[in-house]
C-alpha cells in the first residue's frame, strides 16, 4: 500500500489532484476516502469489533420491533442499516466519503492514550491520523451482488446454514428472480461463492442530511466463511470478521503535531463539525468551541468577606508571599512541564515573577489569577484539561515553597 505524509490542506489537495489526474472518475468508478484519527487502528466496521457479529441478526431484528414507526418509510434493507448506523447502532457498514476533505477532517481529530513506562508511570502517546483512499466501482443497490450481500446481516446463520439453504432464502424472499437464482446456483454455485466473499463500495442514497453533508458512502463487507463438505451445496456458511485495510490502495499520514493547524485550515474552507454534523447538538458544540477558545479568562467565584479588607496586620498563616528565587521557579516549571520549549518556559517564569508580588496567600482570587495566567500561556501546547491541571500543579508547588 502506498503511504505518504502530509502537513497541510494545500499539500493534501495537491496530492489528491495528482491522483485524480492519473485516474479520472468515470460513471462507474469513483474515488472513496476514509479518515481515522489513530493511525494504528485497523479498518473494521463496528459490528466486527469484539464479538458483536454473532448477535448481528438479533440486534437488527430487536431494533426494528422495538421502534417500528422509525422504519416504516425505509424502502430497502440498506436504508434500515443506514438508519441504525446514523443513530449509533453498530452495523457492518464502514463509513467512507466521496469528499477527501471530509476524510481529512476525521483524520485530524485529536487522539491519545496513556502507556505505562518502565518506571511504572504513565506517558501519554499522541496518535497520528490516516486518510485511506481507493479508486473503485461505486455499486448501486440494484446490483445483484449487492442485493445478495444485503441479505447477510438480516440472516441468522447459526451453525448449520448451508449454501443451498441461503440461496433458497434469496429466492423465497424475492431478493433474486428465478432467472437470477438459476444463474447463481449454476456451475457448482461459483457465482454466489464469489459474491459471498467480495467486499463492495456502495454509493449511499441520501436518506439523511448527514450523509448529504458528508458525501457519504459505504464499504460493505460480505465476509462469509464457506466450509466445504462432500457436496458443495451442503457447505456450511458462517459470518466472519476481517480487517478491510486491504481494500484500499493508499494512505496519507497526518502527524499529530499538525492536526490542530490542519483543522483550522479546514474550518476556513467551511469543513467543520457544524457543516458535517447538521444535528442541533453538533451545531451548539461547534459554536461553543469557537467562542470558548481561550481558557482561563474568567475569575473563580469567591464570597465577599469585608473583614479581610480591614486587616492591617498579617499573622503567620496569612503572611504575604515571600519572594521566590528564579532558580526555584524554574525548577518547578521543569518538574511540571518537562523539557518544553524554552520560550514557553520563559513566558511561564515571567508570568509568575510579575504576579508574585501580590499577597496571594491572603487573597484567594490572586492565586486564581496566577493559575489562569499560567494556563493561558501553556494552553497552546497542551489540551485544555491537561493545561488546567498543570497550571494547578505549578501553583501548588509554589505554595509549598512558602
Amino acid at each position: 500500500m502506498t503511504e505518504e505524509k502530509i502537513s497541510s490542506v494545500n499539500e493534501f489537495v495537491k496530492k489528491i489532484t495528482i491522483l485524480r489526474r492519473k485516474n479520472p472518475a468515470s460513471n462507474a468508478e469513483q474515488w472513496f476516502f476514509r479518515g481515522q484519527k489513530c493511525s494504528s487502528w485497523g479498518v473494521q466496521p463496528n459490528i466486527f469489533r469484539n464479538d458483536g457479529l454473532q448477535y448481528e441478526h438479533t440486534i437488527i431484528d430487536l431494533a426494528q420491533r422495538q421502534n417500528p414507526l422509525e422504519f416504516r418509510d425505509c424502502t430497502s434493507k440498506f436504508e434500515i442499516l443506514t438508519k441504525l448506523q446514523h443513530y449509533g447502532l453498530g452495523t457492518r457498514l464502514l463509513d467512507v466519503t466521496l469528499n477527501p476533505l471530509v476524510a481529512l477532517f476525521f483524520a485530524t481529530e485529536f487522539s491519545s492514550k496513556y502507556i505505562k513506562n518502565e518506571n511504572g508511570h504513565f506517558d501519554r502517546q499522541i496518535h497520528d491520523g490516516k486518510v485511506f483512499y481507493k479508486f473503485a466501482n461505486g455499486n448501486s443497490l440494484q446490483d445483484l451482488h449487492i442485493r445478495i450481500a444485503l441479505e447477510i446481516p438480516f440472516s441468522e446463520f447459526g451453525k448449520s446454514q448451508s449454501l443451498k439453504e441461503f440461496c433458497n432464502r434469496l429466492f423465497d424472499n424475492k431478493v433474486v428472480s428465478k432467472e437470477e437464482y438459476e444463474k447463481i446456483v449454476a456451475n457448482d454455485y461459483d457465482m454466489v461463492i464469489k459474491q459471498l466473499q467480495t467486499n463492495s463500495f456502495i454509493v449511499a442514497t441520501n436518506s439523511n442530511v448527514r450523509l448529504v453533508q458528508q458525501r457519504g458512502a459505504f464499504l460493505f463487507p460480505s465476509a462469509i466463511n464457506i466450509k466445504t463438505g462432500n457436496d458443495i451445496k451442503t457447505s456450511i456458511l458462517s459470518k466472519a470478521r476481517e480487517d478491510l485495510e486491504k481494500e484500499f490502495e493508499g494512505v496519507f499520514i497526518i502527524s499529530a503535531k499538525n492536526k490542530k493547524r490542519i483543522r483550522k485550515e479546514l474550518d476556513f474552507f467551511n469543513v467543520n463539525e457544524a457543516t458535517l454534523f447538521p444535528e442541533l447538538e453538533h451545531q451548539m458544540k461547534y459554536i461553543q468551541s469557537q467562542i470558548l477558545s481561550t481558557i482561563g479568562t474568567v475569575e473563580e467565584y469567591q464570597p465577599y468577606q469585608q473583614n479581610k479588607h480591614h486587616i492591617k496586620e498579617s499573622t503567620s498563616s496569612n503572611a504575604p508571599l515571600k519572594y521566590i528565587s528564579e532558580n526555584d521557579i524554574r525548577k518547578i516549571i521543569t518538574r511540571v512541564l518537562g523539557n518544553i520549549d524554552v520560550n514557553i518556559q520563559d513566558s511561564v517564569y515571567n508570568t509568575i515573577n510579575n504576579l508574585q508580588i501580590l499577597d496571594w496567600q491572603l487573597k484567594d482570587s490572586a492565586i486564581s489569577s496566577i493559575r489562569r495566567a499560567i494556563n493561558k500561556v501553556i494552553s497552546e501546547k497542551f489540551p485544555s484539561v491537561e493545561a488546567k491541571s498543570k497550571a494547578e500543579e505549578i501553583v501548588n508547588y509554589l505554595l509549598e515553597v512558602q
